[in-house]
């Protein structure tokens, strides 16, 4: 008898320790086989662990739950938990944050995410995240201009239709001298496949995750600036869960949760420019005349963004600080 009541016993506390685990949806509009969603994973599974049996995080990915461009509604209406996106698919809301858009001003995207977090944090971007629980704000590493046919310099660009992730990419490809097309990036590969668009400004991570290395052959690596990233959560999600599962939580976001982003995306960015590189592609930077050249040309976008609102002056001026490097 003593034994069934012992048994009795563990039995009823698992099943009140099971019946208090709260479960989280983690949405990730990210194509299956995408390394982020690896580093996701890992993270949702120490984040559960760490929560001490009180939380538990699936996390979702292949678009499943909504594409890029709606996570954003997905999470404010707590369809999903958490979920992450690009704040380049919102036009118009997340304007100040267009600051890490801006190119020629981080090295790598460990530290472009750091001061990324950091900028956050001093509450210079609140009113951009009103309503959410920002778990982590960070960017992919520099963009580089990618074409399906080589152009000999920059006249050589002139009428070719560039798509990018965001606004201030978009502008960019028509300094060069391009045609800006705003196209969702799961619809890259037909259009260039088709030559519906000539190119796209994006992160070396895209090109193994969408196979664009199939249809552009011509890769320019230069800091064309970073597309910032967010992960959410929907707030009152997060109010209702238990103070281990918050703390747990908290411990694995912020700062540390950025940063670590910030030099996973670059390590597999330069593991991305090995795989373009492949099948007789051409990969390559720009001499000292072309660079200047092009810094030259594309220095109107940041002074074009900075006049649109006085605000903007301040904050990118926080962020060169806290990319250590000052006013440039």
């Amino acid at each position: 008898m003593k034994l069934l009541a012992t048994t009795g016993l563990v039995l009823a506390l698992s099943l009140n320790a099971a019946a208090a685990q709260e479960r989280l949806t983690f949405a990730s509009p990210a194509p299956g086989p995408a390394r982020i969603n690896a580093f996701l994973t890992d993270w949702a599974a120490d984040v559960s662990q760490a929560s001490e049996g009180t939380l538990a995080i699936d996390v979702v990915v292949g678009g499943t739950l909504g594409r890029h461009g709606q996570m954003l509604d997905r999470v404010s209406m707590g369809v999903v938990d958490i979920a992450w996106d690009f704040q380049g698919y919102y036009p118009g809301m997340f304007d100040l944050s267009a600051v890490v858009e801006q190119p020629f001003q981080f090295a790598t995207a460990e530290d472009g995410s750091r001061a990324f977090q950091q900028l956050f944090e001093t509450g210079a971007l609140d009113a951009e995240y009103q309503g959410q629980h920002v778990l982590s704000l960070f960017t992919f590493p520099n963009a580089s201009l990618m074409l399906t046919r080589p152009a000999e310099d920059l006249a050589g660009l002139s009428g070719r239709r560039i798509t990018a992730q965001n606004q201030t990419m978009q502008a960019a490809a028509e300094r060069l001298g391009g045609v800006a097309l705003n196209l969702a990036i799961p619809d890259w590969y037909q259009a260039l496949s088709r030559g519906t668009i000539d190119g796209a400004i994006v992160t070396f991570t895209a090109v193994p995750a969408f196979r664009l290395n199939e249809v552009m052959s011509e890769y320019i690596d230069v800091q064309l600036g970073g597309n910032p990233g967010m992960i959410l959560m929907n707030p009152s999600r997060y109010a209702t869960l238990p103070a281990t599962a918050r703390d747990a939580l908290d411990a694995r976001s912020g700062t540390g949760l950025s940063q670590e982003m910030g030099a996973f995306l670059e390590a597999w960015n330069n593991d991305a420019k090995g795989f373009a590189a492949q099948n007789g592609n051409n990969l390559h930077g720009l001499d000292e005349d072309a660079l200047a050249d092009w810094q030259t040309r594309l220095m109107p976008l940041t002074e074009t963004w900075l006049a649109v609102d006085p605000a903007r002056a301040a904050v990118r001026e926080t962020y060169l600080e806290l990319l250590g490097h000052g006013d440039d």
